[in-house]
């Protein structure tokens, strides 16, 4: 797009920023100037099953993933869902903020972008959405992240290969193998797709990692050999 018409564009509709809701000045990148200090990568060792921070040096896997033996290979993510970013993600699904898919993307790959590249996946999947609930919110935030990923990366993309045919009630408030049970059937294989060996999943949040176990499973019973994911937040 030439310089000009973005100014333009810009000066008409100007752009909010991700964190605050706030509308942001020209000069404004990522998020504005009142948030930049806030932007707050998770640091320190983290679970390098599920990428939650991790209190001691000498552990490897939290407290949560001894317990529970996900089918997925590994799981990262940037941010706690916690406070700021929380209030987001809730603006980014609920309510029409669709354009904070580049910040996300961006985050993901500024702290992930090296454990993409020496996973080596084949295809990026996002988390799919029932198309009811997709129709209601106009987008998947999902696929936004994951395409701008996927565009970053250089990786193909694909909206189709998993399909959700349950539109399963919200999980927010269930437990892990209530959740489990939830989606039991959720997930389809689009068989027009062969399901290559490394697959990289794209979702919001990770909670419990009963959808990324749930999609892991059907990925791995059709062919693929390894299953991560990246999302914008994790649970803790």
């Amino acid at each position: 797009m030439p310089g000009n018409l973005t100014k333009s564009l810009n000066l008409l509709y100007p752009a909010r920023c991700p964190l605050c809701d706030r509308l942001m000045s020209p000069s404004d990148r990522l998020v504005c100037g009142e948030c930049i200090d806030n932007i707050t990568f998770i640091k320190g060792p983290v679970c390098r099953k599920c990428g939650r921070p991790i209190v001691s040096s000498t552990e490897t896997i939290c407290d949560e993933c001894k317990i529970r033996k996900h089918i997925f290979d590994c799981a990262l993510a940037p941010f706690l869902y916690e406070s700021t970013v929380k209030e987001s993600l809730m603006n980014f699904k609920f309510r029409h903020r669709a354009e904070y898919y580049y910040f996300y993307a961006t985050a993901i790959i500024a702290y992930a972008g090296d454990s993409i590249k020496a996973w080596a996946p084949d295809i990026i999947i996002p988390v799919p959405a029932h198309k009811k609930r997709e129709k209601e919110r106009g987008y998947n935030q999902a696929f936004l992240t994951a395409r701008e990923v996927g565009r970053y990366c250089e990786i193909p993309v694909s909206k189709d290969l998993v399909q959700r045919v349950k539109n399963t009630k919200p999980l927010k408030e269930l437990g892990y193998k209530e959740r489990l049970e939830t989606l039991d059937g959720a997930f389809e294989i689009n068989r027009k797709y062969d399901v290559p060996q490394r697959v990289l999943i794209v979702d919001d949040i990770l909670t419990s990692g009963s959808t990324l176990d749930s999609m892991a499973k059907l990925l791995k019973s059709h062919g693929a050999e390894h299953v991560y994911a990246v999302c914008i937040s994790v649970r803790v």
